[in-house]
Order: C-alpha cells, then sequence, then structure tokens
C-alpha cells in the first residue's frame, strides 16, 4: 500500500545553506519536524507527544540516510517538503520483530523542480512501560494505518584503515528533547569536524549513514575513530570509555 503523502510548503533560510548553496543537512530534520505531526492526529487522535507519553511508548532511530543533491540555494528560495510514512513490522534474523516506521523525505526547489535533497529514517518502537526501555514487542495500541513489512536496513558498516581518532564529551544542545539522546544532525557535525581534523575534504554532495546500537547523552566522553572502508567509503565509529564495539556508526559517500 502507498503511504499517504504528507505535504508541506516552506524557505530556506540563511543558516540551512552553505557557501555552495547546499542545504545543511540539519534542515531535513527541521522540514521532517512541520511535516511529521501531520500524520498523527488523523492516525491516532492526538498529538505525538500525548501519545507516546498515554501509551508508555517512543521511538528510536535505527538507521538515518541523508543526501545533499544539488547546489544554487539561495535563502528565502521557496521549496516543497514531500513526506511518506510508512509503519510497519521489520524483521531481525532470529529474532523476534521488531516494529517502527520509515520516514522518507525530500524537498523539492519550486522553480525548477529538482530534488536538492533527501531524508530517509528507519525507527523502531521502544516499550517503556515498566520503567526499563526495551524494543516494543507488538505496536502500541490506537494506530489506525496499515501495519506493513518493512525493508531490514542496509548492513552496518566495518572499519577499514585507520585515519584519525578524537576524544571530546557531548554537551546539552547536541540532545534531543523527548529522550535526552545525542541526535544525528551531532553525530554528523562531529564527523565533520574528525574529517577536518584529518584533513580531508568534504564530498561535493555528501552521503551522510548513521546507524545506532545504544545512545550517547550529554557529559559522556567519546572517542571517535575515522577510518576508510574497502570501497573508499570514510567511515566514523563513535565508542564510550568501556565500550567493547561502537555505539554508533557513521558512512560517509559521495551522491555525486
Amino acid at each position: 500500500m502507498t503511504p499517504p503523502l504528507l505535504v508541506a510548503r516552506d524557505a530556506l533560510v540563511f543558516f540551512g545553506i552553505n557557501a555552495q548553496g547546499m542545504l545543511k543537512q540539519d534542515e531535513l530534520f527541521r522540514f521532517m519536524e512541520s511535516t511529521g505531526p501531520q500524520w498523527w492526529l488523523p492516525v491516532s487522535g492526538m498529538t505525538r507527544e500525548r501519545f507516546w507519553t498515554s501509551r508508555r511508548h517512543s521511538l528510536m532511530a535505527r538507521t538515518s540516510t541523508v543526501r545533499i543533491l544539488e547546489g544554487g540555494c539561495r535563502p528565502s528560495e521557496k521549496v516543497t517538503v514531500e513526506h511518506e510514512i510508512t509503519h510497519g513490522r521489520r524483521a531481525r534474523g532470529h529474532r523476534a520483530p521488531e516494529y517502527g516506521f520509515i520516514d522518507e523525505l525530500r524537498v523539492r526547489r519550486d522553480r525548477d523542480g529538482l530534488v536538492v535533497a533527501d531524508l530517509v529514517s528507519h525507527t523502531t518502537w521502544i516499550d517503556f512501560g515498566d520503567g526499563v526501555p526495551k524494543v516494543a514487542a507488538a505496536p502500541p495500541e490506537g494506530l489506525d494505518c496499515p501495519l506493513e513489512e518493512l525493508p531490514p536496513p542496509a548492513p552496518m558498516p566495518t572499519a577499514g584503515e585507520g585515519l584519525a581518532e578524537g576524544l571530546f564529551r557531548w554537551t546539552p544542545r547536541e540532545c534531543d528533547f523527548t529522550n535526552q539522546h545525542v541526535s544525528f544532525p551531532r553525530y554528523v557535525e562531529r564527523a565533520e569536524n574528525a574529517l577536518a581534523d584529518a584533513g580531508l575534504a568534504l564530498p561535493a554532495r555528501p552521503v551522510w549513514q548513521g546507524w545506532y546500537r545504544a545512545d550517547f547523552k550529554a557529559g559522556e566522553p567519546t572517542t571517535v575513530a575515522t577510518s576508510r572502508g574497502d570501497d573508499g567509503a570514510l567511515v566514523f565509529a563513535f565508542s564510550g570509555p568501556d565500550d567493547l564495539r561502537p555505539r554508533v556508526w557513521v558512512r560517509l559517500t559521495d551522491s555525486a
């Protein structure tokens, strides 16, 4: 079943565009916040935040992909945001399936119809009803929408040739309001810093992919290890001081 298309009219802002007229990846998440809430009221009868609180469930990202596709954008330029939300069940190998969403968002420039950037996010329902957050065994009740079979996210990358390593602490501004976790745009920002520290250039049309095994919160000391994978992609592994393996992976390629 094709999910309904959510549409919003918006305009680009000065601080959301870089020197090449490309959208900064933060902007796609800002746009998603303008369209996503449209979905909840007709489907659940209440706002997203009220639904999460009343059902004692929340959503956590599994993977996110942001592609910056076109430059030449200008402040105040009119754009159309197109957003599709699919709710369903996702297989997890030999483990019980999980339930969540796929959000697909496109930013289309009105003057020429070009898609200048897009975003795909896979999320999972987390049940915190007994006080211990865990992957939900079923979706929360009260959603009047189809339950579809969702494709699995892309497999996590593996580290390759080591290029650089840095240590820092997360700040409160890098954590989101709902669950206090570090948000995906901030992992990308830290990866861009690590890229500069390694003396490497950002691709002309960057594609950022993120995978989350566990969360980070403000104040946690974190190591980011930069490496180049066998396929040439740059890989950034974020680990805490006692982690045996990275909690978050970020992969950078070029869509050109």
